[in-house]
């Protein structure tokens, strides 16, 4: 079971713009990880960094403020919505990157945030 997913990103402004305008994300809360030890132990930084914990429907995401992110190659977030069409156009005329990937039977939208983190966003799928 997926509790959440953390990310990093350069810019706090990206919370409102994108995880909340964009894919429909709610801030839960918001904190200072500020432990030495646990930022040294796990994150290898000494920088104090803001976090946000956010939800949509039952996926929660914990992003990391860090002016320098460090990107994953292939990390990505696939997101299901009853309105596929409607996110994707939304992200790209907001200015985000975005790709669509055409199959014979689905569309697939992926998107970027400014950061660089990237988003699959499929239809949601009906249980049978």
């Amino acid at each position: 079971m997926l509790h959440h997913v953390g990310l990093t990103i350069i810019e706090p402004a990206e919370i409102g713009r994108f995880y909340e305008a964009v894919l429909h994300f709610h801030r839960l809360k918001q904190f200072t990880l500020d432990s030495e030890e646990v930022l040294h132990s796990i994150f290898a930084t000494d920088r104090q960094t803001e976090v946000f914990m956010l939800v949509y429907q039952d996926l929660k995401l914990e992003i990391f403020i860090d002016p320098e992110g460090e990107k994953g190659r292939f990390t990505h977030l696939c997101l299901e919505y009853d309105n596929p069409d409607e996110v994707s156009d939304h992200a790209h005329q907001q200015g985000y990157r975005r790709w669509i990937k055409r199959g014979p039977n689905r569309v697939t939208h992926f998107i970027w945030d400014k950061s660089g983190n990237m988003f699959k966003i499929k239809r949601k799928e009906i249980a049978s």
